[in-house]
This record gives C-alpha cells, structure tokens and sequence, in this order.
C-alpha cells in the first residue's frame, strides 16, 4: 500500500511538473488510440494552446464507445468545415500514402549499363544519340542539336524495351503506387516530344497522348477522346522554379569562386567543363520538369492518366541517371565538338566507338573511309542525314569504300563495334573532299629571272603567289602571298602550301592579319606556330641539319606538319572573321591562344599515335628529343631550337628530359612560348 500511495504522488507531481497543457493533450492521444482500435478514423488539432479531438467516421457501436465519448463534453463531435481547412497536413490516424517521387524510385530501377550506340547527324543540324541496355535490350533515343551550336537543344527522346527494369529495386513504399505488370506494358514503348527544352507531348505505345502547355496537362485515349485534364497549381509551379534558380545560382556562383585567374569567369563559362555543366543543368531542370508532371498523374483515379505519369516519371529518371557524375554520357557527347573530316586516323578494340565528323563545304564532295580489321572480325557502319549508307562486317581484312556526299552535306558519322574479344584490334582513316581543292594548282609560283632581276609572270588563279613575295615578306598587305593565303583560307585550299617554308610564312601571314585586321579575333598562337615551323625549328627537316637528323625523322617531321596544317588554317578562318572557333567560344588573349596550343597538340597526338614508323618509332623519337634538348646535345639544340624554344625548355625541364612522344611536355613547351610572347609586349 505504501508503494501504491509513493508511486501515485510521483504521478501527481509528474503531471503537476508537465502543465496543464500536456494533461489536455495526452487525453485526445488517449481517446484516438482507442478510437483507431475501433476502426474510427481521428484527428488531432494543437492550435493556438488548444487541444482538440473528433471522430471523423462516427460509427461506434460498442457502449465502451459511447462511455469514452461522454468524459469530455467539451469535445467537438462534428468538425468537417473547420477541418476541410486546418487540417490537411496534420492527419494523425490512419496514416495517409502520399505520392512518392516515382521518378526517383523508378530511376534507381533502370539498368545500370546503358552506353552511347551509335551517334547519327542529320542534314537538319540534329543528331540522334542511341543508348543500348545490352543485358536487357533497352533503348534510349535523344535527339539534340549538334555540338558547336548556339544553344543546347533536346526535341525528343524515344524509349524502346524499356520495360525490362527490375523491380526488385523497388521497396514495399514503392509498390502502393506501382503495379508492375502495368508499367511493363505501358513502358514497352514511348515517345516524349519537347519544344524549346519544355515537355510538349507524349506519345504512348497504344496511342495515348497527352499534350503539355502552361501548367496543363491534357490526356487522350487511344481513341482521341479526353479523359482529363490536370493542371498544375501556381504554388507547385513557384516551388519548382524556387528550386531551378537555386540550382542556377550554385552553377554561377562555382564559376564565379573560380579564381584560378584573371579571367577565370570567363574561362570556366567556355571551357568544355563549363559546357558540359551547362549542359548537365538543362538536362537536370528538364528532368524535374518530367519529375514533378510525373508525380501529379501518377495520383489520378484514371490508369490512362497513371500510365502517362509511369513513362513520364521513367523519362525523368532516365535523364538523371544518364547525366550523373558516374555516368555523364550525355553532356559529354553534347560537348564534344565535331571534327573536320580530313584524314582522320581512328584506332582501337573491343568496344563500340561512335565518331562525327563535319564535312567542309565544296562540290561534288565525297566521303572515303578505309579500314582494317585484324584476325579478329569487326564490324564498322557509315550514317548520313538519319541513315545507314553503308555497314560491313563483323569480318576480318582491309577495306576502302568511296561515297558521294550531296551539297547540303554537313556531318558523317561512324560507328565501330569491336569484337567481344579483348583482344580484337582495328583501325580506320575517314576523308572528305570536294572539288574545290583538287581545282587549284600550287599556290608558289617561281619567278624567272632575266638577267640578275626576277621578272614577275602572270599568275593563273588567286590562291597562287609569288615566291619572293612569300620568302622576302609574307607580312605585307600589299603582297601576292597575303592576297593569295587569304583567298586560300576562305576556300579551305591548304593543299597549295607544299612544304614547311610555304606553311611558315602562311603562320606568320596569319598573325600579321590577325594582329592589324580590326574585325579579328586577336591571337599570337600563329606566331608561335612560326617560330617553331622556322629554319632553325622544325624547318631543319627540309634544310641543312648537319646530318643529325636521319631521312626517316625528317619525313615524320614534315607528315606532321602537313597533316596539322589543315586545322590550324581552319581555326585561322574563324578568327579572321571575328568569330569564335567550336569549342573556344568566348576566349580571348592569352587563354584562347592556350586553347589552340592543346588543340593542336591533341591532334598531334593523333597522328603520332597512328603514323607507320615501320618498326622506327623509338629511334625517330630519340632524336626529335635530341633536337629539342639541351646538354649533352647542345650542337644539335644550338640548330634545330629557336631561342625562345630552348629557353622554355630550359625553365620547365632538367637536361634530356623533354619527350616528344609526351603530349604534356609538347602542351608544356607551347604554352610557354606563348608565355613569351605576351611578356614582350
């Protein structure tokens, strides 16, 4: 009895302690407990210090029931009004299912190896990404622009078999919401259609449409005939655009806080890491877009309304899975800009490699592609404009195929698909060519002396020059060689520089033009290129080496230099009429030029990693190195290395240390010559 009486003054002095406030609410949390038991459904209300309790279904049949009802009289028994708008968020008992976020869910059900297929370019200025599931054979169809354009673009995507996801995946949460048997059919097929990045339309496999436009959602049958329409409240809308420019803010403020440099703002918005970003925040406002309509008909008391909302849901999480940090697929293709289809050297094994190339301008152009599959079968396919021109394969041996490409040509792809076998090999060269290039002679025209004085003749064509103009002074306006390069870059006409000499002069031309021409685009790159192509630099392979350099290393020198030529005098083109070159949009002065340093040193790479050395390789590369380093070879640096390269050399590298073949070192030495340049200024 003394415990009892103990153990009942704590519980006094307990409650006493708490207030009169929890008295008041541990009684309605009582009477709810019970009440639930009894298959009534409750509602608790703390509002403004004041407790309140009410059945919602009053269907108590039990006396124990009624007892409990009348120990507080207090308690409203009727509160529907007053509850329609105070109480929506705080239901207690039973517990609501709210929608989950299916795209999310739904997302992390996809397959985890979906890769790039095939890129396909379009006469249009699309292209068509294909992503394939190859333990599942499930496809994902993007249509983009294509890269270099002047904004991202998405207009449609298609999804094929993608009902083969694996609901595993999925929690117990998940299932109250998806029916499995009912997404795999609705999922077998569908299209969703975007208008300026924003959902459109959707089209089902059996025809149900839904059409997409200023917060509203309008849903067909099969049959064309409403079946609802959804709208979008304004708050959900603002909610969602809350979150977008936040997300906008934190991209801006990254590039803002990147302070590597000066110009670091401008660097990081045109750096192909800042496309990509850019590329990954439209793909990301996109997909909450899909997300947020996703989440809204997956809700309707309609299946044609729910199904929409399953393929819109997966279309939401297909985008964030295929843009995340792991898997970057699609701003990494979107960012990758073309090259120029000019004897293009492509090697590899077993994988699937998808390559676009752009096309130069011209008549009666032509696509030629050759090949060579090892022992191991390959198989390799050919696109234009949407459609396959050409497949070959899986088979082993060599190949050359020439096609007529019509004048409104702009992109060619390519796609390799590698043997399974790790050890398959292979390897293609792609070129385009026109009419107009083989139309021209050679540019340099000799000119005949009579007597001891050099008599100019008449020369055929524009892109021809004097050669005394070109050796005496390539700088002047006034000159043949100035008329005639600049006439030649207008036309793409690089085959009419036959030698190192001609490609010199046309580097120093260039940056003559692009230094005096008030509508280019500055850059002192094309000086460095003169300085390096010079008679002391690279220029030794055709002149006087002191029999240092063997025939071997000479030829490789001047293959290299004939085969960067063509791109370097495209980027000129660009810069002389003031525009930016793909992939440099926006960069100027110093960090354009660092740009152009690792552009041409990645193509350099290209065509050291493909050019026949006939098992010479080691010894051409030794001795490109020892022209180029210091020390024990200074009788050979004294030749082949210009003052300015010798002194970066010496800055950046110990004795014989620089490596020709290392495309860090060659990135390392060019960015240091430019460095000089802008330190004379």
């Amino acid at each position: 009895m003394r415990k009892w009486r103990l153990f009942i003054i704590t519980l006094i002095s307990f409650i006493a302690i708490l207030g009169e406030n929890w008295v008041k609410k541990i009684l309605p949390i009582s009477l709810c407990i019970l009440l639930n038991s009894n298959s009534a459904a409750c509602y608790i209300n703390f509002n403004d210090g004041r407790v309140e309790a009410a059945i919602s279904n009053i269907n108590v049949t039990d006396n124990i029931s009624h007892k409990i009802l009348k120990i507080n009289q207090d308690l409203p028994t009727k509160q529907e009004d007053y509850f329609q708008h105070k109480l929506p968020s705080q239901i207690a008992i039973p517990p609501i299912i709210r929608p989950a976020e299916t795209n999310l869910y739904l997302q992390n059900a996809l397959p985890q190896d979906f890769r790039i297929s095939s890129q396909i370019p379009y006469s249009s200025g699309k292209q068509e990404i294909l992503l394939v599931s190859p333990s599942t054979g499930a496809e994902q169809l993007y249509t983009f622009n294509v890269p270099g354009s002047r904004s991202f673009q998405l207009f449609e995507v298609e999804y094929k078999k993608v009902s083969a996801i694996d609901f595993s995946s999925l929690t117990n949460t998940d299932s109250l919401i998806v029916n499995p048997e009912q997404i795999k059919s609705v999922l077998n097929k569908f299209k969703i259609t975007f208008a300026n990045n924003s959902l459109s339309k959707i089209t089902l496999s059996d025809g149900t449409t839904a059409n997409f436009s200023a917060g509203q959602a309008i849903i067909k049958s099969p049959q064309g005939q409403t079946v609802e329409t959804v709208k979008i409240s304004q708050n959900e809308l603002i909610d969602q655009n809350i979150f977008l420019s936040r997300e906008r803010s934190k991209m801006n403020k990254n590039i803002e806080n990147n302070t590597t440099n000066k110009n670091a703002n401008l660097l990081a918005k045109t750096s192909e890491s800042a496309c990509q970003a850019a590329v990954s925040l439209s793909l990301n406002v996109i997909s909450d877009s899909l997300g947020l309509w996703g989440n809204k008909l997956t809700t309707s008391k309609s299946l044609i309304t729910k199904s929409v909302g399953w393929a819109i849901s997966f279309g939401s999480g297909a985008i964030k899975s295929n843009i995340s940090t792991k898997n970057p697929m699609l701003q990494e293709v979107n960012c990758r800009p073309p090259v120029q289809c000019e004897e293009q050297r492509v090697s590899g094994g077993s994988e699937i490699r998808t390559d676009l190339f752009q096309v130069a301008k011209g008549a009666n152009r032509k696509v030629n592609l050759k090949f060579e599959f090892y022992v191991i079968p390959d198989r390799i396919e050919l696109y234009f404009d949407g459609k396959q021109i050409f497949g070959v394969g899986p088979k082993s041996g060599q190949g050359n195929e020439t096609f007529d490409l019509p004048t409104n040509a702009e992109y060619v792809g390519v796609k390799l698909i590698g043997n399974d076998d790790v050890n398959t090999r292979w390897w293609y060269v792609i070129s385009c060519s026109g009419s107009q290039p083989h139309e021209f002679e050679p540019g340099e025209v000799e000119t005949p002396y009579a007597g001891a004085v050099k008599i100019p003749v008449p020369l055929n064509h524009k892109g021809q020059w004097y050669d005394i103009d070109r050796q005496t002074n390539p700088r002047d306006p006034n000159r043949s060689f100035w008329q005639a390069s600049l006439y030649n870059t207008l036309n793409e006409n690089f085959l009419a520089y036959k030698n190192i000499a001609q490609r010199h002069a046309f580097y120093d031309f260039a940056d003559a033009y692009l230094e005096t021409q008030p509508r280019a685009i500055k850059s002192r790159w094309f000086k460095a290129a003169a300085i390096v192509t010079q008679w002391n630099g690279i220029g030794a392979a055709e002149g006087i080496n002191l029999g240092y350099m063997n025939e071997k290393t000479e030829n490789f020198l001047k293959k290299g230099n004939e085969f960067l030529f063509k791109f370097n005098m495209n980027n000129f083109k660009y810069l002389l009429d003031g525009k930016n070159i793909p992939g440099m949009e926006g960069l100027r002065g110093k960090y354009l030029d660092y740009k152009l340093v690792e552009f041409e040193q990645r193509k350099a790479e290209e065509f050291i990693k493909s050019y026949s050395y006939n098992g010479s390789k080691k010894e051409i590369i030794q001795e490109v190195n020892q022209a180029f380093n210091y020390g024990k070879y200074c009788l050979v640096k004294c030749v082949f290395a210009p003052d300015s390269v010798s002194q970066v050399i010496r800055e950046n590298f110990k004795p014989g240390e620089f490596d020709f073949s290392n495309i860090n070192h060659r990135i390392t030495l060019g960015k240091g010559i430019i460095d000089k340049l802008y330190e004379k200024q």
